[in-house]
């Protein structure tokens, strides 16, 4: 799957009255959450991706780093707030890490993270991840990656320390989903992010057989799968008890 201008569009589907906040990794778009997000609308739910600042051109990445990441999520947000009372967030990789965040200041229903880093190694490994995993991935975006500017992984090395440390403060009902083959985020990081968590309601659930790009490989049918059902459970308790 090759990233085309169109790709790096956001989407919006209207599907009801919960909403689906997708959020794509960095040197991503919202094309890599494409089929999650019409798996999540076939189901009934609204979604929005947008597009995270500084990814619609990659020659302009330098130009932002997590502050302006975080600041796409929370005005595409609250743009979905207005339109689906009840919201999920869910991201992948640097989109997870995104969500915890956002879960931690605003009212949200639930995060599902897929992927999400949390204890990063040197920028310069980092790169080196992210070569490997866009040369043999789906997107096949090996020059983008090798183009994504030192600032924008050393702005990743910095805001995976930040989330690490507000971690505790989410109370959010989550799902972490982790591949075990992922090649450019260590496994373990998903346990140390269950670990840290607040929430009295969260799980860990392995994908086995499926690398970073799980959202767009083979075993993607059951991360969606495993997306919807988490739903589905928590937004029964959250309009059971009126609490996030």
């Amino acid at each position: 799957m090759e990233v085309s201008e169109r790709s790096r569009e956001p989407f919006y589907m209207h599907g009801g009255k919960t909403g689906r906040l997708l959020l794509h990794g960095i040197a991503g778009s919202p094309a890599e959450m494409e089929p999650f997000g019409k798996s999540l609308a076939a189901a009934g739910l609204t979604v929005w991706c947008p597009v995270l600042a500084g990814h619609r051109d990659p020659a302009h990445m330098c130009g932002a780093g997590w502050e302006e990441w975080l600041g796409t999520a929370r005005a595409a947000l609250g743009v979905l707030m207005r339109e689906a009372p009840e919201v999920f967030l869910v991201g992948f990789s640097l989109g997870g890490l995104i969500a915890f965040d956002l879960a931690v200041s605003e009212r949200v229903a639930g995060v599902v993270s897929v992927n999400s880093p949390l204890k990063l190694s040197s920028t310069q490994v980092l790169r080196a991840h992210l070569v490997k995993v866009s040369g043999d991935g789906p997107r096949g975006d090996l020059e983008l990656a090798s183009r994504v500017p030192m600032s924008c992984l050393s702005s990743l090395y910095d805001y995976a320390a930040r989330v690490a440390g507000l971690l505790p403060q989410v109370s959010a009902p989550v799902l972490i989903l982790q591949a075990r083959q992922d090649e450019a985020v260590d496994p373990k990081d998903a346990r140390a992010i269950y670990d840290s968590l607040g929430s009295k309601h969260k799980s860990l659930a392995w994908v086995d057989d499926a690398g970073h790009l799980a959202v767009l490989g083979a075993q993607r049918g059951v991360v969606f799968k495993a997306a919807r059902d988490f739903i589905e459970q928590a937004s029964k308790h959250h309009r059971g008890d009126g609490t996030a």
